[in-house]
Parts: structure tokens; C-alpha cells; sequence
């Protein structure tokens, strides 16, 4: 019997887990190793929506976070 190749992801009959694919290199992983990218939008970070593998995945910019200047002392 011939087996489908799967990527990157790891089979086990005995307990199943379901396969995804990452948006950035196109490679099958098992979907519990995938991850959401986040990054800087403002003051926070927001979910950019996109499930990256461990090799793909980009810590999130701290330069796009907003420059906070703070209020000028009393005189």
C-alpha cells in the first residue's frame, strides 16, 4: 500500500492530529506545531492571521512600536 507523503507533519494511527500547511513556506505541519504571527499595530501587538512554523515565525519588530514622549514637567 502506498502512503501520500506528509511534509513535515508527524502520523500516528493510534492518535490522530490534524495537518496544516504554513503560509509561508508551503510545507505540512502538524497543526498543534504551528503558530500565529504577531506583530506591532500601535501601541499593541495584533494577530496578522497567519499560522507560521517554528523556522518561519518572526519575532515581532519593537521598531514599529509608537514613540511615547511623555508630558513636560511643571515649572
Amino acid at each position: 500500500m502506498a502512503y501520500r507523503p506528509h511534509g513535515r507533519a508527524q502520523v500516528n494511527i493510534n492518535n490522530p492530529r490534524a495537518f496544516a500547511r504554513c503560509d509561508r513556506c508551503g510545507f505540512i505541519y502538524n497543526h498543534s506545531d504551528l503558530r500565529w504571527q504577531y506583530d506591532y499595530r500601535g501601541p499593541r501587538l495584533a494577530n496578522l492571521r497567519i499560522l507560521v512554523c517554528q523556522p518561519c515565525y518572526d519575532k515581532p519588530q519593537a521598531q514599529l512600536k509608537p514613540i511615547l514622549i511623555t508630558q513636560d514637567p511643571i515649572p
